[in-house]
């Protein structure tokens, strides 16, 4: 026989407990007409209530996975900048001849505030990146066959 879940019982227990108050109150007022009178207005409004706590839920659900999401994004990248990053821009940024004009900028240490970061992030957005790989160098050839090993 199959184990009735939690949910079922659950279920079935709230059915029963509207089942005893709507007795309850039959015994009070003595009102059957008015009980069912009600009971019609609340099964009419079950698909609204339904929608709400959907709606409410659903929206609780995504912003829920989307901050976990974020957050093993956020593991992955510093995983891949802790292990392999720092190099592989390391290696790339040889390869862009304008890198001189910020590379002694970028240099941190404990002296650096909050305002230092803000410095140096507005610049790196305004900085114009590019790779200047040339097929017939070896260094560039070299450059791409270590980086298919790094990335392997």
């Amino acid at each position: 026989m199959k184990k009735i879940g939690w949910r079922f019982r659950l279920a079935i227990l709230l059915i029963i407990l509207a089942i005893i108050f709507y007795f309850i109150q039959y015994l009070i007022f003595q009102k059957p007409y008015t009980e069912l009178f009600y009971i019609g207005i609340d099964i009419s409004f079950i698909p609204i209530e339904v929608l709400v706590v959907i709606l409410v839920i659903e929206r609780a659900i995504t912003a829920k996975e989307k901050e976990i999401m974020l957050e093993k994004m956020n593991m992955v990248i510093g995983a891949f900048f802790s292990d392999a990053g720092t190099q592989l821009l390391e290696m790339i940024s040889t390869f862009n001849p304008d890198t001189y004009k910020i590379q002694n900028k970028l240099l941190v240490d404990f002296n650096w505030e909050k305002k230092d970061f803000n410095s140096i992030k507005e610049e790196i957005k305004d900085f114009e990146y590019w790779i200047n790989i040339d097929k017939n160098k070896a260094e560039s050839i070299e450059f791409l066959v270590d980086l298919k090993l790094f990335l392997s």
